[in-house]
């Protein structure tokens, strides 16, 4: 049995407000993220973890749009919002995708849910199309002169996480643990799977699986999903 979460518990700041309800050719944006896992007759279970205050809100949209969905609240933070929704699924393997990917092409969904059960611990990831900067700086934005380049990355050797990523249930719940009883957040669920001493595999991913995290990329999306008529295979 394979189930999905989907993390939906953020509040949109960088955007400006709640992205997942904004809408992409007459329906939500979560709704149609949901609509691409609901496509997949391997997914088994779909749980949308989300704040408290909108589960009633949202259980009413995916009624509307005769889909599925076990809704779970979330965290403070991603990974702990993340732990709360795979503690609900009952699957033996886990798929973890981010709520505000609604253009997940099904071939890709379909290719993480059976290399899962031969690797255990898979993730989707492009590789890098721009040369990548370490700086020492983490506030950019805020504190512009002190941006220097401490170290180059090979391109060739360099990839970019997407979600979906799955997990035999286990393996991604007891990294959780350990993250939790260390007060670790890495920057993804590979980064503390990792952290446990297992190996994940990249599968290859798919530029159109973007993430809508500004306005700017909320337009994209609208037109490539326009583009795409609809398909499953975005």
């Amino acid at each position: 049995m394979i189930s999905v979460v989907i993390t939906g518990a953020g509040n949109g700041s960088r955007f400006g407000c709640d992205k997942l309800l904004k809408p992409i050719e007459k329906k939500p944006l979560i709704v149609r993220t949901v609509e691409q896992f609901n496509k997949v007759k391997k997914i088994n279970e779909i749980v949308l973890v989300t704040q408290r205050d909108k589960i009633k809100k949202l259980k009413q949209i995916f009624n509307k749009n005769k889909l599925k969905v076990t809704l779970v609240e979330g965290g403070k933070t991603r990974y702990i919002s993340a732990y709360n929704g795979i503690k609900h699924c009952r699957g033996e393997y886990v798929v973890i995708h981010d709520g505000a990917r609604p253009l997940t092409p099904t071939k890709i969904i379909n290719k993480v849910c059976d290399e899962v059960i031969k690797h255990h611990a898979v993730i989707t990831a492009v590789e890098a199309y721009t040369s990548v900067k370490i700086t020492k700086c983490t506030l950019s934005m805020n504190n512009p002169s002190n941006l220097f380049v401490e170290k180059n990355l090979k391109r060739s050797k360099t990839w970019l996480a997407q979600t979906p990523q799955a997990y035999k249930k286990d393996i991604i719940y007891a990294a959780y643990e350990k993250a939790i009883a260390t007060n670790s957040n890495g920057m993804d669920d590979s980064e503390l799977v990792g952290a446990t001493g297992i190996k994940v595999k990249i599968i290859p991913g798919d530029t159109v699986n973007m993430k809508v995290t500004y306005p700017l990329d909320m337009i994209i999306a609208r037109e490539l999903y326009k583009a795409s008529n609809g398909s499953a295979n975005v």
